[in-house]
């Protein structure tokens, strides 16, 4: 419920109550990490990137080849 109220808070998503909901439904797990998001995502979009974890781009990791 935290991620839910700080993204509502920024205002990366319209309703924290409807985030849970739909992270409860989807059984989506989230990462920790430090994630950079767009304002034109979706809130499924999000949940999507929080339960895959965060890019090399966004920990500042190299990926290795």
């Amino acid at each position: 419920m935290e991620t839910g109220r700080l993204l509502e808070e920024k205002g990366l998503i319209q309703d924290a109550y409807v985030f849970l909901i739909e992270s409860i439904l989807y059984e989506y797990e989230i990462q920790p990490g430090t994630y950079t998001f767009r304002t034109t995502q979706t809130s499924m979009e999000i949940l999507q990137m929080l339960s895959e974890g965060p890019k090399a781009e966004e920990t500042g990791e190299e990926e290795a080849s």
